[in-house]
Formats: structure tokens, C-alpha cells, sequence
């Protein structure tokens, strides 16, 4: 296996290529690169050194890519970084890698990229300056309500108002004054942009309307805003449909009216009168839900009466009115 992988090499060398996917060749020799992932010094906040530990974490844990005696050189860029401004030091089997505060010192508030370079390995890793915090006034960055999930994401790209959003610079997310429990949300950062997405059973407990937020780095404080609208609601009036196939038998001194039975309702109204709008000689019924026919008596012989019929529900002691059906009609006779 080896042999093929020296192979292999020298072909792309010979060919004038220098990169292999997954492989990156220093000084004749294959070495194991990362792409869109890095390890991270300890944030410096304008004292003391900054460290970090290679060997246990994430990236090179179980691989068996990067020992102490196999350390080489730090590149800044497409510079070998000064040996003066760091240490380099063992801890158990990890490798411990220190910048020190005299060159710490002469940095500007920002985010610096090194490579440490192993005779097998390139690790990655990125140092936060951070000695200064600074609050983007009067702008507020949109929450957008996800659809199928129910969640809410807002995107950071890195230059956004000239700040940088890491999510190790993350320290938390606040909402009228408080800390939302870090369960409600995440924080991720694909390629230059850092997300926040607040989980969906958050967002359901808020009510209709504006929502504002404060996202803390520890670089700067940034403004959030949720516009949640879920349409209007619909009381439970408005379940209550139209009532149909209303018909009238008239009898003597009396009407027999009868309608379709609706479903979850606490009743029907039944109003009548002697004019279309129903205003005249007014007579008002109420019938119990499980039943859909009235006789009404006492009426005049040779009248037109009109009326009309709508449902209604009790819930917790307030009542929803139905809409009204259609105006009928029918004279009563000798």
C-alpha cells in the first residue's frame, strides 16, 4: 500500500501537480490536509498566551497523524512563522501548541489563520482576537421561518457589517432581557456564513407578532428579529356552518319547521316575524341540539311569516353564533 502511494506521488510531481484531494505534498512527502474545519487557539482577550492542544481533539483524535516529535514549523500564510513567537510542548499525547503574548500583542482585534505542520499531517487553526466589543446599532438581521420544519434560521455571512460570526465566538441568545435555554436554538457555520436556527417547539410557543433578539460573540452584539404571522385565527363561530334545507308546514294558527342537523353544536335559533328583515311582531326560539324541528303556535291565519335559522356553540360558558341561513317564507290559511 505504501509502495502504490509513493507511486502515485511521484506521477503527480512528474506531472507538475502539488495537491491531491484529501493529500497536500510538502517537501516531496504526502501529508494529510482538512478543508472547511479547523481547530482553534484560545480566544486572547488582551493578556497571556494563547494555546492550543493537538492530538485528542476533533480533527485528529484515533487518526495517528500527528505526534510531538513529528512537529515541524507553524505557516502564517505563505510564511514559516517566527520560532520566537511560540512554544511548542508535550502533554500526555497531545501537542501543545502556545503562541506567546509578546507577538499576541502586536495584533490587531481579527481572526488569523496558521498551519501546523507535522510530518504527516497539516492541521488548520485559527486564532480570535478579541480586546474590544462593539454593538451594531439600528439594524436588525431577519429570522426566516423554514418551511416543513417549523424552525427559524438567520444567516451571518463573515463581512456582514464588517464583523466576523464564529460560532466559538458565540455566547449565548438573548430575548426580552433573558437567556434563551441553549436547548432552543443551534449555532453552525457552513463555508463563511454562521447560522442560528431556533428549534421549532420555540418557536410555536410564541405568540403572533415581532419578536426581538440579541445575538452575544464575544467580538459583538447583533440585533435579531422574528416576524412570526400564523393568518388569522378562526373562532369558533366561524366552524359553524350555514344551516340548509330549511322547510315550512303550515297548519292551522301554527308553522311545523324543520331543517338538516349540523354536527357539534349546543343548538339552533329560530327567529320569526311578520316583515323580511324580521323586525315585526318578533318571536325568538331556542332549540336543544338534538333536535331540528319547532312548531311554532299562536299565529294569525292568512300571514306571511319569514324566518330564519343558525347554530350555535357553548364553550366555557360564552356563546358562538353560526350565520344566519336564508330568509324563507309561508302564509298560513283558513
Amino acid at each position: 500500500m505504501k509502495e502504490n502511494l509513493k507511486k502515485i506521488v511521484m506521477i503527480f510531481v512528474l506531472l507538475g501537480v502539488t495537491t491531491i484531494p484529501g493529500v497536500k505534498l510538502y517537501a516531496d512527502t504526502p501529508r494529510v490536509t482538512f478543508s472547511d474545519t479547523y481547530l482553534t487557539f484560545e480566544v486572547w482577550q488582551g493578556n497571556g498566551n494563547s494555546s492550543v492542544r493537538i492530538g485528542s481533539d476533533f480533527l485528529t483524535k484515533n487518526k495517528n497523524i500527528v505526534k510531538f516529535d513529528e512537529f515541524e514549523l507553524i505557516k502564517y500564510g505563505e510564511k514559516v512563522f517566527d520560532t520566537s513567537n511560540y512554544m511548542v510542548t508535550e502533554s500526555g499525547n497531545d501537542t501543545v501548541i502556545t503562541l506567546r503574548e509578546s507577538y499576541l500583542k502586536t495584533l490587531q482585534d481579527g481572526t488569523y489563520s496558521f498551519d501546523m505542520v507535522f510530518s504527516r499531517a497539516i492541521i488548520p487553526v485559527k486564532l480570535h482576537v478579541v480586546t474590544h466589543k462593539v454593538k451594531v446599532q439600528d439594524e436588525y438581521f431577519p429570522f426566516v421561518l423554514m418551511r416543513g420544519n417549523g424552525s427559524a434560521q438567520v444567516k451571518l455571512p463573515s463581512d456582514l457589517s464588517g464583523n466576523e460570526f464564529y460560532p466559538e465566538l458565540f455566547q449565548g441568545l438573548w430575548y426580552k432581557g433573558s437567556k434563551v435555554a441553549a436547548s432552543s436554538y443551534s449555532v453552525s457555520r457552513y463555508q463563511s456564513i454562521t447560522s442560528i436556527t431556533l428549534s421549532k417547539d420555540y418557536v410555536e410557543q410564541l405568540p403572533e407578532g415581532e419578536h426581538y433578539f440579541v445575538a452575544d460573540f464575544m467580538n459583538v452584539d447583533i440585533n435579531l428579529k422574528l416576524k412570526k404571522v400564523t393568518g388569522k385565527k378562526r373562532s369558533p363561530n366561524n366552524k359553524l356552518v350555514k344551516v340548509q334545507k330549511i322547510k315550512i308546514y303550515a297548519k292551522k294558527k301554527k308553522l311545523v319547521i324543520k331543517w338538516k342537523k349540523q354536527k357539534n353544536v349546543t343548538g339552533y335559533v329560530v327567529k320569526i316575524g311578520t316583515n323580511r328583515k324580521i323586525t315585526k311582531n318578533k318571536i325568538t326560539k331556542i332549540i336543544r341540539k338534538n333536535k331540528n324541528t319547532i312548531s311554532i303556535r299562536g299565529l294569525k291565519n292568512n300571514k306571511k311569516y319569514y324566518l330564519k335559522v343558525r347554530a350555535y356553540r357553548k364553550i366555557k360558558g360564552k356563546k358562538y353564533w353560526g350565520v344566519w341561513s336564508r330568509t324563507v317564507s309561508k302564509k298560513i290559511k283558513d
